[in-house]
């Protein structure tokens, strides 16, 4: 139980490090993760940001992250057809934070 517990803040400490150095809240690092998995999930040209959910948190703030990732150039959002539709993909300096997190996830887990 311990060494579990010990795992777990070192995971926590490591994430923290990499969210900090690339001043993105946990939040932000999470839906950076999740665009980055469903777009290699979908192969896609984008994600609807309706499709980013969490449980308990509505879209708005979803929303209202992802134009803070936008401004921090992290995604990139894709033109559509559809004003209602608002697909984004992760830029090379997102895609690269989603690859760094992963390296992380990967050597904890």
């Amino acid at each position: 139980m311990e060494q579990t517990t010990k795992k777990y803040f070192d995971l926590k400490k490591a994430m923290n490090k990499l969210r900090k150095k690339n001043k993105l809240t946990m939040s932000q690092l999470e839906i950076v993760l999740c665009i980055g998995e469903k777009s290699r999930e979908q192969n896609s040209n984008g994600i609807n940001v309706g499709n980013i959910s969490y449980i308990g948190v509505s879209e708005p703030f979803v929303s209202r992250e992802v134009s803070k990732l936008w401004r921090k150039n992290f995604v990139f959002k894709n033109p559509t057809e559809d004003q209602r539709e608002r697909k984004i993909v992760l830029t090379e300096k997102g895609y690269c934070i989603y690859q760094q997190a992963w390296k992380i996830l990967d050597e904890y887990l």
